[in-house]
């Protein structure tokens, strides 16, 4: 899926990314996102959010869930494409190249960004897949909370290996 990234990017409208920030935003309070907060979230039309969460679904960037209530959580490759988003909007990145490195916990993509289209490399992260189940009992970042999301994990271990990177390499430009 994380190889689909640049094809799933261009595809995507403005209207499904705040629709995939509304879900975002709001699981900080929900493990299953209510339809009507994502309506309420930036004042959709009830019919224009059922519109647009097909798409998502197709592409796997959102899971459904109809047990007690209808509600939505967004998937790894979700937030991936939100930070691209956020980069190619402050112009941090100008074009996605192809993956140049695949381990167990992410795909590292070569790109052109900023300015003078300079060379980086993004990382998308992919803890919590099945490769990777023992998180907690490997890594430190999480500490001794007993119970926590995948979600909250892998941003936690981005957090640190950036914090990492910049202080063996201070002089380099590291995207946020």
């Amino acid at each position: 899926m994380l190889e689909n990234i640049p094809e799933i990017f261009r595809s995507i409208t403005n209207k499904e990314f705040s629709v995939l920030t509304a879900i975002e935003n709001k699981m900080k309070f929900y493990e299953w996102v209510p339809i009507g907060e994502i309506v309420n979230f930036k004042g959709f039309e009830l019919k224009e959010v059922e519109y647009l969460l097909p798409n998502l679904a197709y592409n796997k960037l959102i899971h459904r869930n109809i047990r007690a209530y209808e509600g939505y959580k967004i998937y790894f490759e979700a937030y991936n494409l939100l930070a691209l988003n956020a980069f190619v909007k402050r112009g941090s990145v100008n074009a996605l190249g192809e993956v140049i490195g695949i381990g167990k916990e992410s795909y590292v993509f070569d790109a052109t960004g900023g300015l003078i289209d300079r060379r980086v490399a993004i990382k998308f992260h992919r803890e919590g897949k099945s490769s990777f189940r023992h998180v907690r009992e490997k890594r430190e970042t999480t500490g001794e909370r007993r119970h926590l999301s995948w979600m909250y994990a892998a941003q936690l271990a981005a957090t640190k290996e950036y914090e990492a990177l910049v202080a063996l390499y201070p002089k380099s430009v590291f995207l946020t």
